[in-house]
């Protein structure tokens, strides 16, 4: 099993710093689970050291897409590329939550998937 815990200790060094964190990884590398586990233990990690899980999202979202598509990624917003994922609780309360997708999109269309949720979205 992998542990992160010199990510742990890394990332409240830099908050502690004033380093504005930006996550990403190495998930390319086999960790012996699929990556979509090995990035919920990593977004754990910047937690563990001492962001909010809110901190933690936006870190792997709007603050890492300005940095790879300033505009176009990790946002809501005209001209974005509209992929999110829509779970089954509060991700800014528990990280946990991430693990239940019950919605899919990409580029603004709703993906098929086997939750019923997604199938009786309604959009504008």
């Amino acid at each position: 099993m992998t542990t992160f815990s010199n990510t742990r200790a890394r990332i409240a060094a830099a908050r502690a710093a004033g380093v504005n964190v930006v996550f990403g990884s190495d998930l390319y590398i086999d960790f012996g689970m699929p990556r979509g586990a090995a990035v919920l233990l990593a977004l754990q990690a910047y937690v563990d050291g001492g962001m909010s899980p809110a901190e933690a999202i936006r870190s792997a979202t709007y603050l890492a897409g300005e940095r790879i598509a300033p505009g176009k990624i990790g946002r809501l917003a005209p001209g974005s590329y509209a992929d999110l994922i829509a779970v089954e609780g509060d991700p800014t309360q528990t990280l946990a939550v991430l693990g239940k997708v019950r919605c899919v999109m990409l580029e603004g269309r709703l993906q098929a998937t086997a939750y019923s949720d997604c199938r009786h979205a309604a959009l504008p």
